[in-house]
């Protein structure tokens, strides 16, 4: 649980490095936690994908403007957006599950680490960029999705080609690490600035004759 804990607090942005070894345990640690859990994982998950296809005419597809991505990915309300957010959580245990078995199903590893991925980007490409300033949380999405990418670096881009708005949803979350960064160097000042000692009123009286003297 610490190791989880460390590798989130990381993954979320804390400025620190975290190696992929680091990356690779705990994700390991988490497939075997919910190892007992893969009907559950699989039936929520179907579930919630059938509530996002309820309206969806994959035919379409292709013909769909970027203004409607949102319903590309099957978001109708917050409700469907939500689901999005907990599909990509879902589908990371899942993998991981999958990539902690001993005798390990390649074809299945892929299947839903791809899933995990799509999902993750899907809901922050909504949050960041077509909904972008909604005020919906974007912290677990991204902390799966640097899981994801540091544990299997070389088929992160491959999960998501064909994917719109990946250059984009990049860019957004740059934005938002940097905008995380200004407001963390702020607040440091701040404590540094209240942590120093006040002069009283008498050494500020005498520092005025100082100044006077000393021109």
């Amino acid at each position: 649980e610490e190791l989880v804990a460390e590798v989130s607090r990381k993954c979320l942005g804390s400025g620190e490095s975290v190696s992929e070894e680091l990356v690779a345990e705990a994700n390991r640690r988490a497939g075997l936690a919910a190892a007992c859990s893969v009907a559950p994982l699989e039936e929520a998950c179907a579930a919630l994908r059938l509530l996002l296809d309820a309206r969806r005419d994959p035919e379409d597809d292709e013909k769909l403007a970027r203004g409607t991505t949102q319903l590309r990915y099957g978001v109708y309300s917050s409700t469907h957006l939500l689901a999005l957010a907990y599909i990509g959580e879902l589908c990371y245990w899942r993998w991981a599950v999958a990539a902690a078995e001993r005798e390990c199903d390649a074809a299945l590893v892929t299947l839903w680490y791809r899933r995990a991925v799509v999902a993750a980007h899907r809901y922050l490409h909504t949050v960041t960029v077509l909904m972008c300033g909604c005020g919906w949380s974007i912290e677990k999405a991204r902390e799966l999705t640097r899981r994801l990418r540091a544990d299997r670096a070389d088929d992160f881009g491959a999960a998501l080609q064909g994917e719109v708005g990946v250059e984009e949803t990049g860019a957004a979350l740059l934005k938002v690490k940097e905008e995380e960064e200004a407001a963390a160097a702020s607040a440091r000042v701040a404590r540094s600035h209240n942590s120093t000692p006040r002069a009283s009123k008498g050494s500020k009286k005498g520092k005025g004759r100082g100044s006077c003297a000393g021109r």
